[in-house]
């Protein structure tokens, strides 16, 4: 045997190992677990799923109803519905009929010289006419050789095509096709509703009827489907994974409206109620949203929301209206078993703080804040002997090269968020210790007590040691800078071996596969860095961001200013100002 063959022999057998260790370790979780990859938390039970009525869950009877909303944007055929267009006024009529005269509209108008998007459910390139009046520019195949293209071989040929859209120029402004933007809302239902009504048993034995109505069925779809998401898959998760997971949010905003939060059994999905207002504003901004996602769906860090749906609830002669999103999950199911610190950051600083109470009470489910990170980084900062204190090596440390894809991403998405006057979003970060060291992540409390820190917060004057300390560092100076590259091709072996080891052995997380969340939130949604000088998994994303900025929210501001808050320390500051600060705070605690 030759070298080559004996060397695809050895990486044959090592993936053979590899694999049965990876699969060994599901195995030894599945036999001390009853199931792999379930949300851990307390199930919502109805009646049937229990045998004492005492043992169901009271919100089951509103999940029941969410899961007919799920039911009628994907199976429409199995109810009595209707569809609206709360935006023209259509009258009402089924959705097949919706779509016969939105063909007959079609065959009527002279249509722009487009590559059509190939995810547009109503559209297909066979359907678009390329004899037209307006004139147009000649594409290079036709000026050399007179052929007009076949745009729609090509986009089968070459998938990227179907993200490029060609201009038109039209000397008429009035020209039906000038507006190609507006036209493009006739195509996507954004303003459009489907809606039935079901009645059924509630947990305490009630009659309970409700009229359910699925919004924009079609872009959610469209969405999902940019998103990977399948169809068969969603449905799995939202109907057939078993009963949901219930959560108790962290947000105070969201307990004091009586908000509901809950899981999938499967972990991909949260679902959550919004208010009026927000929802008002989630339709305001669906198409801008909607744009976003199709250019920039496999980097935004963007909650990827799935489907919209209002329930409204009637019994006893009390009526409830709950306004439902689905959204990814951005930690996987399993989380709480690996993933040591959470960080809800928002740039602002007023109240922004977790007590030590709270951490003590909920351990490694506790979110932190923006204070706390600013502490903590203030506090590694200090230790650092350097007389020019930069601001590498703290926070969340990703290295340069990613740092930049994901603030130059984060601007893309705070741009639209800008340009959708929405403010109060925050960037989501949960942190898992993949060190094979395993040494822990130190609190601030640890590093406070620790003896390496006692001179920092002591009231004495410095020591000469810290002098000494800046004066041998000033003379190391040119040593440091000739054996710079040495150094960093170190470094880079060391992290590039850490990366491999940590791609084959499972630790710290429970078995292979745990690490991967539900639905696939980005390519920026999982990083590798460090953190406290310890190597670690970073799982982001930026949630939150339906709250308009109101007159209401104006007069919040305003009033904090005369209570004497600082005006630019308080999350209620203007759209503009709140993303310029998200921004600037996110550069200066990742590094």
């Amino acid at each position: 045997m030759s070298f080559s063959e004996d060397f695809l022999a050895i990486v044959a057998y090592a993936s053979i190992i590899i694999s049965s260790l990876r699969a060994g370790s599901r195995v030894l979780y599945l036999s001390e677990h009853d199931r792999i990859g379930v949300m851990k938390g307390s199930p919502i039970l109805g009646s049937k799923d229990v045998q004492n009525q005492s043992d169901t869950t009271p919100i089951w009877d509103i999940t029941f109803a969410f899961e007919q909303g799920v039911r009628l944007a994907l199976f429409p055929e199995a109810f009595d519905y209707q569809e609206y267009d709360i935006m023209e006024e259509m009258s009402v009529m089924k959705f097949d009929q919706r779509a016969n005269l939105d063909n007959q509209i079609l065959s009527k108008k002279k249509h722009p010289i487009l590559i059509p998007d190939l995810l547009n459910a109503r559209i297909s390139p066979k359907d678009i006419p390329y004899d037209r009046k307006a004139p147009r520019k000649k594409s290079l195949l036709e000026l050399m050789h007179g052929v007009k293209p076949n745009f729609a071989l090509l986009e089968r040929r070459i998938p990227f095509l179907k993200y490029l859209k060609r201009e038109e120029e039209i000397d008429n402004k009035d020209d039906e096709w000038y507006y190609v933007k507006q036209e493009d809302k006739k195509i996507w239902d954004y303003t459009m509703k489907r809606t039935t009504n079901v009645e059924y048993n509630t947990t305490s034995g009630e009659r309970m009827a409700s009229y359910i109505t699925a919004h924009a069925p079609e872009t959610f779809a469209n969405l999902r489907l940019r998103f990977g998401i399948s169809e068969e898959n969603f449905m799995t998760s939202i109907l057939k994974a078993g009963p949901f997971v219930h959560f108790q949010s962290n947000s105070k905003g969201a307990a004091r409206v009586g908000g509901v939060f809950f899981f999938t059994r499967d972990g991909a999905y949260m679902i959550k109620t919004i208010k009026k207002e927000e929802a008002k504003t989630f339709l305001e901004i669906l198409p801008k949203y909607h744009k976003h996602m199709l250019i920039n769906g496999r980097k935004t860090l963007l909650t990827r929301f799935c489907g919209m749906f209002t329930v409204l609830s009637s019994s006893n002669n009390n009526i409830k209206e709950q306004i439902f999103v689905i959204m990814n999950s951005v930690f996987p199911a399993e989380s709480s078993l690996f993933i040591t610190e959470r960080y809800d950051l928002k740039g602002s600083k007023d109240g922004r703080r977790c007590t030590e109470e709270e951490k003590v009470r909920k351990g490694s489910n506790a979110v932190l804040k923006d204070l706390n990170l600013v502490e903590e980084t203030e506090l590694i900062r200090s230790q650092d002997p350097s007389p020019k204190r930069s601001s590498t090596g703290y926070g969340f440390q990703l290295g340069s090269r990613r740092k930049a894809v994901l603030l130059s991403q984060l601007r893309r998405d705070v741009s639209l968020l800008v340009a959708c006057k929405v403010m109060d979003y925050s960037l989501l970060v949960g942190v898992a210790n993949t060190d094979l060291r395993r040494i822990d992540i130190p609190s601030i409390e640890t590093m406070k007590r620790s003896k390496i820190l006692e001179n920092i917060f002591s009231t004495k004057p410095k020591c000469r040691k810290n002098k000494l300390r800046k004066t041998i560092y000033r003379v190391l100076v040119p040593l440091r800078i000739m054996i710079a590259p040495f150094s960093y091709l170190g470094k880079k072996s060391i992290a590039l071996g850490h990366s491999t080891l940590s791609s084959i052995l499972i630790s710290p997380f429970p078995y292979h596969g745990a690490s991967i969340c539900g639905v696939d939130g980005g390519a920026l949604s999982k990083m590798s860095g460090e953190k406290s000088g310890k190597y670690c998994t970073f799982y982001l994303g930026l949630i939150d961001f339906l709250q308009p900025w109101t007159k209401r929210k104006v007069a919040e501001k305003y009033f904090k200013a005369l209570m004497g808050y600082d005006i630019h320390s308080i999350s209620c500051v203007d759209p503009e100002e709140y993303g310029s600060r998200f921004l600037s705070f996110i550069d200066a605690h990742v590094s």
